[in-house]
């Protein structure tokens, strides 16, 4: 619990609000090495004022990913002076990286629960606009949406392909309107509409969402530079290896947040 207790912490004082309920989810991991440990997910809810039963979810997971917790925490510090019509869930999840605990274990509790989750944002690998090989794409974000959704049987599947409502899912509905209420002169963000769940071999947070038949979508970089994700940092032969704040490019970053923004202020009016 220990290694998680100081971002937990961190995150909490920094969304502490009178405006929210506040919690933090527990749940069982398994460190790289093989040891049993404990995670915590922090969640906070903005309690709608007209449709409170309509919830919907933007998160990042801080394990790795600290540019999607920083758009989260940034959204409930602007959403928490308003009074949006639906309940909007802010959270930063643990565990992604183990198998997308943190979310898995919130998915199943909300369909447990009934929660009506219209729609889930995940915002993932969000903190440059530069690729390895020196490109840079400041005012593009990708916006990832599954079409038949990947827990549907064999029949199912080959149902929706030959009516051709394969386009129709509600990931790709949640994405198309995100299109439509983001990408504008104020987020300056250019958004196209990958047909995927996620990037080939990859899995995020918005997943177990969209298994458990919510709207998911995920945000990712224009552009992956490989070498800046998931390694030690350091130089090797000239390339530097690891994350760095010097590779962080803050002001995209930030517009990304505004097309989060957008959609959520757009989404809690429907």
């Amino acid at each position: 619990m220990a290694k998680w207790r100081s971002p937990c912490q961190a995150i909490l004082k920094g969304l502490r609000t009178e405006s929210f309920s506040l919690y933090a989810l527990v749940m069982a991991l398994v460190s790289p090495n093989g040891e049993a440990e404990s995670g915590l997910s922090v969640v906070a809810t903005l309690k709608g004022s007209v449709g409170p039963a309509r919830y919907y979810v933007v998160s990042g997971h801080y394990d790795t990913s600290a540019s999607g917790v920083a758009i989260s925490m940034e959204l409930a510090r602007i959403m928490a002076t308003r009074r949006p019509a639906a309940t909007i869930v802010f959270a930063a999840e643990a565990g992604e990286e183990q198998n997308l605990y943190g979310s898995r274990l919130r998915a199943q509790t909300d369909l447990n629960a009934s929660v009506n989750v219209q729609g889930m944002f995940t915002n993932d690998i969000l903190g440059s606009s530069t690729a390895d090989d020196g490109t840079k794409d400041p005012y593009t974000v990708r916006l990832f949406g599954q079409g038949i959704p990947t827990m549907e049987s064999a029949a199912r599947s080959r149902q929706q392909a030959q009516i051709g409502c394969e386009n129709d899912s509600p990931g790709r509905e949640l994405a198309r309107f995100v299109v439509g209420a983001a990408e504008n002169k104020y987020t300056q963000m250019n958004i196209p509409m990958v047909y995927r769940l996620d990037r080939f071999l990859r899995g995020g947070d918005h997943r177990p969402f969209f298994e458990a038949g919510f709207a998911a979508c995920r945000f990712t970089e224009s552009n992956q530079d490989l070498a800046h994700q998931h390694q030690d940092v350091g130089v090797e032969n000239g390339t530097q290896f690891g994350d760095h704040i010097e590779l962080v490019d803050l002001d995209y970053i930030a517009r990304v947040g505004r097309v989060n923004a957008a959609a959520l202020w757009s989404l809690h009016k429907t």
